[in-house]
């Protein structure tokens, strides 16, 4: 990409995998600058911003006229630490520290005096309020982080106080600093927007921000998409399932055949998914596994498309549908292996898939996962909880359910590993019985756990039998593609260079501003290097 050469620049603040900075580039404004303590952070944002000058250092302790030497800056875009604000977080807020980072924006901005000021957050952030003390609710007395209660008469330092939110105070540090950045000059405007309604395969809702101190109007970008139910009334067009974002040749494991058995939620997560999105869905998600070069996926209304034999190349299925052969005694195929040839009786079963959420909560209550037509959940910066259950998208994190994979992912944390992909192998049942076992009797692998009340499902007229269910997490890059982000190959630590671990990547993917986000928005507010001379000449 080449920009035109501009005066004025641009920098980003607790700067990581690069989202809000491709964004910005996207929209015509190379980023000259960017900050971030983490080694890691600045380390993955070097790799793939090489031409950006990276400041690695507290943002307490980093100058701002030394870090921009002195030249005009034009757009400042910051994205705080939300730990201590997002419900993904869970557990109480820790570090009064880190919930003062964005008091560093009005810091930056009173130096710099930049034209316009974007940021982004988690929408908890308007909740920003003082901390107190919790107490026993026996003695009244502090509780402290080791789990013990303050003895009678101690003073327990604030560091070592679990500290919880101040309810009569909500939201006064959040409206303080808005009036600090309005006192500074600033038009303030701030909106929750979901991802997923500008084509972006994640529900991620985050809350935006533009403060301008130049005098235009602030604007914002059009919505574009709308769940698939009411996309056609509102003249939208249909959220982008997460089906787009995985990687279908990459195999899963049976959840029946691991040597650490799934959790009791796991497995419930996984049976009302199976259930929701399989057993009683009359349009299950079919995804054609041959060619795996080229797949599509294609509505379970439409005709099953024409099965070939492919030779050589693997073709490992998590999608709300694969051919599974069943001749004979046979028990299935390796999803690595080529497709058995067709024969003019059908041999093969039917695989659906969805998404596994797997940071639900033991109630179950909620979201047990997401269609694989749905956008991806929010990512978290734990890594990833969003998985593979080759038959929904199962939802493993705090209220987690089972959700269509035609639907938006699930927001993507920094935890990690609490969306998987779920994939349920359904094979033709034939009424006289065989395929292991007769209709009477429980589905095998299911006869330890009584929590199906169907186990077959109706596809194109044809029963189909549950033979088996396959799940896994969902790898990085997949992720990263959820909020349309590179990984870098390497990176440069300390003068060696390596890859990145996949914890490591997930937490900058949770982390993370879907690239198109900030280009919008950027694109929105004509904040492009062209406008300057448009700018001047008003």
């Amino acid at each position: 990409m080449t920009w035109t050469l501009d005066a004025e620049i641009t920098v980003v603040l607790f700067a990581g995998l690069g989202g809000a900075c491709e964004g910005l580039e996207d929209a015509g404004c190379p980023v000259q600058v960017a900050c971030n303590h983490d080694a890691v952070a600045i380390a993955a944002h070097a790799a793939n911003h090489p031409h950006t000058r990276h400041i690695k250092g507290d943002i307490f302790d980093v100058d701002p006229i030394e870090a921009t030497g002195g030249r005009p800056v034009k757009v400042l875009w910051a994205s705080p630490d939300c730990r201590d604000h997002s419900v993904a977080k869970g557990g109480a807020p820790r570090s009064a520290r880190v919930r003062s980072l964005p008091w560093q924006v009005c810091r930056w901005v009173g130096k710099t005096r930049p034209r316009i000021v974007m940021l982004e957050n988690v929408r908890e952030i308007r909740g920003w309020g003082p901390l107190i003390a919790r107490r026993d609710k026996v003695t009244g007395r502090v509780l402290k982080h080791d789990g013990t209660v303050a003895a009678k008469g101690e003073r327990v330092p604030v560091w070592d106080q679990v500290l919880v939110r101040d309810k009569r105070y909500t939201g006064r540090s959040f409206k303080a600093f808005i009036r600090h950045l309005q006192k500074l000059g600033a038009e303030y405007e701030d909106r929750d927007l979901c991802c997923a309604d500008y084509g972006i395969p994640t529900i991620r809702s985050r809350w935006f921000a533009v403060a301008r101190f130049d005098g235009r109007p602030i604007r914002w970008p059009e919505r574009t998409h709308a769940p698939a139910k009411d996309a056609s009334e509102l003249g939208l067009k249909p959220w982008v399932g997460a089906y787009t974002v995985i990687d279908w040749s990459i195999p899963t494991k049976s959840i029946f055949k691991r040597t650490r058995p799934l959790s009791v939620n796991t497995e419930k997560r996984i049976a009302i998914g199976l259930r929701k999105f399989v057993l009683e869905n009359p349009r299950p998600f079919i995804v054609p596994v041959c060619h795996s070069r080229n797949l599509t996926a294609h509505d379970g209304a439409e005709p099953l498309r024409t099965i070939t034999t492919e030779k050589g190349g693997g073709f490992a299925v998590v999608g709300t549908s694969f051919m599974e052969e069943r001749r004979g005694n046979s028990i299935g195929q390796d999803l690595r292996n080529p497709l058995g040839t067709q024969t003019q009786t059908t041999h093969h079963s039917i695989v659906s898939a969805w998404m596994a959420q797997h940071n639900g909560a033991p109630d179950l209550c909620g979201v047990y996962g997401r269609s694989a037509v749905a956008p991806l959940s929010t990512l978290t910066t734990t890594g990833s909880q969003q998985g593979l259950v080759t038959a929904t998208l199962a939802h493993l994190r705090g209220t987690g359910t089972a959700t269509d994979i035609e639907r938006p992912m699930p927001t993507l944390t920094a935890g990690g590993n609490h969306v998987a992909c779920v994939a349920a192998f359904l094979t033709k049942y034939y009424s006289q019985g065989g395929q292991d076992q007769d209709i009477k009797d429980p589905l095998h692998c299911l006869t330890t756990k009584d929590r199906f009340s169907v186990v077959t499902a109706s596809i194109k007229g044809q029963a189909y039998m549950v033979s088996d269910i396959t799940m896994r997490m969902l790898s990085p890059s997949e992720a990263a593609a959820a909020h349309e982000l590179r990984l870098p190959e390497l990176i440069e630590l300390d003068g060696t260079k390596r890859s990145l671990t996949k914890t490591e990547a997930m937490r900058l993917i949770g982390n993370s501003v879907p690239k198109r986000m900030s280009a919008l928005i950027a694109m929105a507010n004509h904040v492009h290097s062209l406008d300057i001379t448009q700018r001047t000449a008003a």
